[in-house]
């Protein structure tokens, strides 16, 4: 693919604001999005693009801490009663099965209260 303004010259992206291929020397390097360099419109238009981004990932990092609790409590719950039959019945296998049930769900919990969510 070829750049839109230097037609000799290969594209190294692609406008995210208007979906023009552009070469190293057209693509606007002052973001983390490739945009036109001199096209006010693109600037204009990555902004907005910006904002939805930054709202993706703050609704992916609530998700994200919501299902390790859950994850953690689907381990930790059936460890922890597994630990106590199994002590009751003196299993020695299913006590270390249920331990560890009991270790990754409180690993899991653990690392969803350090997640910080905006």
């Amino acid at each position: 693919m070829k750049c839109y303004n230097h037609h000799d010259r290969d594209a190294f992206g692609v406008c995210q604001a208007c979906g023009k291929a552009l070469c190293l020397e057209c693509i606007d390097a002052s973001s983390n999005i490739v945009k036109c360099k001199n096209n006010p419109a693109c600037k204009d238009r990555s902004k907005l693009i910006n904002i939805s981004y930054s709202n993706i990932g703050s609704t992916y990092s609530k998700s994200h801490k919501v299902m390790s609790v859950i994850l953690g409590f689907l381990f930790f719950a059936p460890g922890l009663a597994g630990t106590i039959v199994s002590l009751l019945m003196r299993d020695i296998f299913t006590l270390v099965i249920s331990l560890i049930f009991v270790a990754l769900g409180f690993a899991i919990l653990n690392s969803a209260r350090k997640l910080q969510v905006k």
